[in-house]
């Protein structure tokens, strides 16, 4: 006669697997999941800020004013790898004029940053991404404007750095646009080593 396993026995064996993949998958899930995921559209007032930040790593983000909205945005952050990354759509259309959109990211781990503002906006599609980790960090946008356009960007040998900086500007550079126009910037900015290559 053979014995049945009861439902002790089972129940015991659902629990020890429930605390393994509590002890050991879920860590890992959580460090390296996705941290923002959103799409919103509509017409009226709109006033939106955002800020993520990964040991060193931020990206900061903001929108406001008076008109038609579609936006859509994912940011992924990974605990695990010290990294950061984003892709953000977004299309504004304002008879008014009087939004305004923009978004900065810095990378404190090899001293860099950049950012996009818009201002006095009647109509604008832009898709823009971040990618930033320890070694490296990167901004590249697309952008039809109606209104006024702000880029900057910046690389810095920070204090004690591998360059023996004293925190000063090495790479900088700002463009400034108002009226109707098509931008397409790709900023790529590399940590240590020689990250500047022939053209």
């Amino acid at each position: 006669m053979k014995a049945k396993k009861g439902k002790g026995t089972r129940n015991s064996v659902i629990f020890v697997l429930a605390l393994l993949f509590a002890a050991f998958v879920l860590p890992n899930i959580a460090s390296a999941g996705t941290c923002n995921w959103f799409t919103t559209s509509g017409y009226g007032i709109v006033d939106i800020t955002r800020k993520f930040d990964n040991d060193g790593l931020y990206l900061i983000g903001r929108v406001q004013g008076e008109g038609y909205y579609l936006g859509s945005q994912r940011v992924d952050l990974n605990t695990n790898t010290t990294m950061l990354s984003s892709k953000e759509w977004a299309h504004i259309q304002s008879k008014s004029g009087n939004f305004s959109y923009g978004n900065t990211g810095k990378n404190y781990k090899i001293g860099a940053v950049a950012c996009e503002s818009f201002s006095n906006i009647e109509y604008l599609d832009t898709d823009t991404s971040y990618a930033m980790d320890n070694s490296s960090f990167s901004m590249c946008t697309n952008t039809y404007i109606t209104g006024k356009a702000h880029f900057g960007f910046a690389a810095v040998d920070p204090p004690g750095g591998a360059g023996g900086g004293s925190g000063g500007a090495t790479v900088y550079g700002t463009e400034d646009y108002w009226g109707d126009f098509h931008i397409n910037n790709h900023i790529v900015i590399g940590g240590g080593g020689d990250w500047l290559g022939i053209p």
